[in-house]
């Protein structure tokens, strides 16, 4: 059997930076989905928790080598932070690999703006993350609800997970300072020569530049929505899927846009959430209400062998048990989704995922007009790398 190592991280009451109110209860709620979802894919949990005071850098750190470090090659480790982040001048050896000139921090339980050190940089999580695979060999997923950079602001509903930006380190306020030479980094062409990343998942709760946000006393926008989506797809949502079914949920209302990228082996990208490359990624998908389109949107397109004119295409609509209870059809085919029609006597929740059964797929060559714009240039030529890697694993 294989086993499921998770290092859950979250804090309210904060020592010194602004307090939070809704970390916790996401740190719970994830863990209580982990459990069920352990139970029916047969992993052995071996679950650790970090809460407020007990969540300082130090012991951060090292449960990350110790605790997710029992692992073996055919186990998982899940390390799992909600808190608040934010950003710190770069050191000077670091400037030349950071085009913004700066490092995204954690702020752990005790870390101070005063004492730059006390952060968990992500330079940091890097060497540890690279530390942990080459050690195990395990698939390794992190998952962050906290913002990366912004204002410290606040709303009458809404917290923003973020502190101000920090004052640059000295070299000896990373944790491998003793292992590293500050020189070696500063002179090194490409930072994987010198500080490598080990193969992981990273989710995030948004972009770079983006706020992370709270609803007061209940808990994260991205977590609430992603155990949300876990539990009504019962985990059978590959987790480049998962983070694209959060994007439409949040994006109506707040100005976030998660992420999701893999470190090693892209292939990863199209696992079900927690181990498993998905079975049903062919013929079966899912639908999503996109609350800003007002629409229902399939996960499929174009790249995927969908096309309008097919007459025998059938996306049949399934309950829980699996069942058919209606069929959708296409209004829009684009690249990488397509937006459907569900007819109205069907009254599909729009706060819920549906399964759909798709048959009648034609692959066949897809002729591509390219505008002349290099970005519509590389996210085509992203999406069909994507899509390649996703055929590969399946």
């Amino acid at each position: 059997m294989s086993k499921l190592y998770t290092l859950i991280t979250a804090i309210n009451n904060y020592q010194t930076v602004r307090k939070l109110t809704g970390c916790i209860n996401d740190a719970n709620n994830l863990l209580q989905y982990i459990e069920q979802a352990a139970k029916v894919q047969n992993l052995e949990l071996i679950p650790l928790m970090l809460h407020d005071e007990k969540a300082s850098k130090e012991n951060i750190c090292k449960e990350f080598l110790s605790h997710l470090g029992q692992a073996t090659k055919d186990d998982i480790c899940l390390f799992y932070f909600a808190g608040h982040g934010g950003q710190e001048a770069a050191n000077k050896s670091f400037l030349k690999h950071e085009s913004d000139g700066k490092l995204e921090v954690l702020a752990c339980y005790e870390s101070n703006l005063k004492d730059q050190g006390s952060f968990l940089a992500d330079k940091e999580l890097r060497y540890l993350i690279h530390q942990l695979y080459k050690k195990t060999k395990a698939q390794i997923v992190t998952i962050f609800d906290c913002c990366h950079s912004g204002t410290n602001t606040r709303g009458t509903q809404v917290i923003r997970r973020l502190m101000a930006d920090a004052d640059s380190r000295n070299w000896e306020g990373f944790i491998f300072n003793e292992t590293l030479q500050e020189k070696e980094v500063a002179a090194a062409f490409d930072l994987e020569t010198i500080l490598p990343q080990g193969q992981h998942l990273h989710l995030a709760a948004c972009e770079a530049h983006q706020e992370a946000q709270e609803l007061i006393n209940q808990g994260g926008v991205f977590t609430s929505n992603l155990v949300n989506i876990l539990e009504q797809t019962q985990g059978k949502i590959s987790y480049q899927g998962l983070v694209s079914a959060i994007r439409k949920k949040i994006k109506p209302s707040y100005n976030q846009n998660p992420q999701v990228s893999s470190r090693g082996d892209k292939n990863l990208l199209f696992q079900d959430f927690l181990g498993g490359i998905t079975s049903h990624q062919r013929f079966e998908a899912n639908i999503i209400y996109d609350t800003s389109a007002a629409t229902w949107v399939l996960e499929l397109g174009a790249l995927d062998g969908i096309k309008k004119n097919n007459t025998d295409l059938v996306l049949e609509i399934l309950d829980k048990a699996k069942k058919p209870i209606g069929e959708a059809s296409i209004t829009k085919v684009l690249l990488d989704k397509t937006t459907v029609h569900v007819p109205d006597e069907l009254a599909l929740n729009p706060e819920k995922i549906y399964k759909v059964k798709v048959s009648g797929l034609i692959l066949d060559k897809l002729s591509v007009l390219l505008a002349e714009s290099k970005k519509d240039l590389r996210e085509l030529l992203g999406l069909i790398d994507e899509k390649i890697n996703q055929e590969k694993a399946a």
